[in-house]
Parts: C-alpha cells; structure tokens; sequence
C-alpha cells in the first residue's frame, strides 16, 4: 500500500507535529485544537481523494493522498477514516501506524450513532 510518495512540507518532523488519516469532521477539529496548542507545528492530513485540499490547506493541514508517506515518521497520528471509504481498512491502518515514530501517541478512533431502539427489537440503521 505506500506508495512511496513524500507529503509536501515534509522535510523535517519535529517533536510536535500530528498526522491525521482521515481529516474530515472530527480530524479537522483536531487539527485546528492542534495548531493553537502547538504553534509552529506540521499538521498533515491523509484523505482518500484531493476534492477537500484547499479546503485542509486554508486551515493549515498539509495534504497528500492515502498512501502517501513522509519521509520521517511523525510522533502523533489519528486515525479517523471510516471503514466506508476503504477496500483495506485493516491494511490502512497498518499503514498510519508505520508512519508513527513511537515517540508521542497513536490514537484511533471509530464512531456510531445512537438508535431509538427501546423496545428490545431489531434496530436498523
């Protein structure tokens, strides 16, 4: 799955900068609580197609296609990429866990709705 390709901007990792795979809601709140709390870091975001880039780059995200890598490993990574937008999702997580150093955190995250499904049958959503 990598493809070898350098993310742009990534020349040189330093002790505060965050990879998100999957920077779409929750990935961008991250981001943007980042950026304040860690001044003078890289955010890099991985995201299955461009058709949000400039978007990501107007809030000060670094983006690249999913399987691209950086050229050093980052100290902080989420994983926020639905299993939807995957044909590997066990396989891409793989991937953003190689692209972690071991220094900082790895953080994965998967969410859910609530179903009102009170009466004990079968809920569909």
């Amino acid at each position: 799955q990598d493809t070898g390709v350098t993310m742009p901007g990534a020349d040189i990792v330093t002790q505060n900068d965050l990879l998100i795979v999957g920077p779409g809601v929750l990935g961008r709140l991250v981001a943007e609580k980042w950026l304040k709390e860690h001044p003078g870091c890289k955010v890099f975001g991985q995201t299955a197609s461009t058709d949000h880039h400039s978007e990501l780059t107007d809030i000060g995200i670094i983006p690249s296609l999913k399987g691209s890598t950086i050229s050093q490993k980052a100290p902080y990574v989420i994983f926020c990429a639905p299993p939807s937008r995957s044909d590997d999702y066990p396989g891409d997580l793989r991937v953003a866990a190689s692209n972690w150093n071991g220094e900082g955190s790895f953080l994965f995250t998967s969410s859910t709705a609530l179903y009102d499904c009170s009466d004990n049958r079968l809920c569909n959503e």
